[in-house]
């Protein structure tokens, strides 16, 4: 019993997904990341952008909600193609699978957001974390209708990954967000951000900030 949760546990932080319960817990642990580190944000922290093209805290947010929204679609239209798949009896288990080969992919690249996914309405950072905590209520609330089929072959093409699996495009909103918490907290640690905050800006789990600014 010990060894094998031992091996769960370096599997977990190998970045192994062994069931639906693990992608979820890791996408819920980021996300917490994020909530802790924007909440108590006053309005000129939010809106600080380091240079004129860069995105401020309140735009990565929104961005965020907007991508976990159109994830939350495609996962709609995965599952509803593939009604005739054969029941999951493991309630949301699958052949366990990795993120490592997207994070070596991506850590040296730099991404440009699809134009649907850029920040356009330019929300107030409570009306954007308002936006996040909404979509991922919706994403919870999926949760037994993505338990109930096995949907390893579900899959939809990613612009960057190539094809994933619905189970892989619900891990891949973690590693999204953990881009860009990196990037919020070194928006937040810049030299010129109003009561500049001190962060750790490596704290991310899959990239540091220099990563990705």
């Amino acid at each position: 019993m010990v060894l094998i949760s031992t091996l769960k546990q370096q599997q977990r932080e190998g970045n192994v997904f062994n069931s639906l319960s693990d992608v979820f817990d890791s996408i819920d642990n980021i996300r917490e990341r994020i909530y802790s580190t924007v909440q108590d944000l006053t309005r000129e922290q939010a809106e600080f952008r380091p240079s004129p093209e860069a995105w401020s805290v309140a735009n990565l947010v929104e961005h965020l909600g907007r991508t976990e929204e159109r994830v939350i679609g495609l996962l709609n239209r995965l599952i509803a193609e593939n009604k005739s798949l054969e029941p999951n009896p493991d309630g949301g288990g699958f052949q366990p699978f990795s993120l490592d080969e997207y994070i070596e992919r991506a850590k040296d690249q730099k991404f440009t957001a699809p134009e649907l996914a850029q920040p356009q309405e330019q929300l107030a950072i409570d009306a954007a974390l308002a936006k996040i905590r909404q979509t991922r209520e919706t994403l919870k609330a999926m949760r037994q209708r993505i338990e109930s089929a096995d949907l390893s072959r579900a899959a939809a093409p990613h612009p960057v990954f190539g094809p994933l699996n619905a189970y892989r495009w619900l891990a891949f909103i973690g590693l999204h967000e953990g881009r860009h918490l990196a990037q919020m907290k070194a928006v937040l640690a810049s030299a010129d951000c109003p009561a500049r905050m001190v962060v750790d800006a490596n704290e991310n789990p899959y990239f540091s900030s220099g990563d990705i600014l």
